[in-house]
């Protein structure tokens, strides 16, 4: 598992360098919520070849590496409640995934918009964005979570 661990952080780090060139850069908190989008991105592609202990394993090194990420700006939480801000980050961002992947129809990314760029690691509600903004984020991030895919699909595991 400490290899599949390694291998999705550096899909991460990949995701992270898309982002930032294919649509603009991100700041340091916004990085770190395209590693909770990937991760969890990771996570729901991996499941269905890791089961039981070993995916047990593999998701509690990935909250583990999240929490540690976190903590730098957020130093007020204690572990278990930035892992409870992970569980609802999670939550925020599955529906959108499941948009990329099973088609948006009208919908666009705002609350991962507003995640990665106008408030990252914020614990307030997403705000309307700018739509022409949200547009050109939608396509990036279509392309970041294709290419992730792709990656994670070619793990051996």
């Amino acid at each position: 598992m400490n290899l599949i661990n390694a291998r999705i952080q550096e899909i991460c780090e990949k995701s992270i360098f898309y982002m930032s060139s294919n649509y603009k850069p991100l700041t340091n908190e916004g990085k770190i919520e395209v590693k909770i989008f990937t991760s969890l991105l990771s996570l729901f592609q991996i499941q269905t070849r890791v089961f039981g202990a070993n995916y047990n394993s593999l998701t509690d090194k990935i909250y583990q590496n999240l929490i540690r990420e976190i903590l730098p700006y957020k130093p007020d939480l204690s572990e278990n409640e930035i892992g409870h801000f992970i569980n609802n980050r999670f939550e925020a961002y599955s529906g959108e995934i499941r948009m990329i992947f099973e088609g948006l129809g009208y919908n666009m990314l705002a609350n991962t918009f507003y995640y990665f760029y106008e408030n990252p690691l914020s614990d307030t509600t997403p705000s309307v964005p700018d739509i022409f903004q949200i547009t050109i984020f939608t396509k990036a991030i279509i392309e970041m979570s294709d290419n992730a895919y792709n990656q994670i699909e070619e793990l051996e595991v």
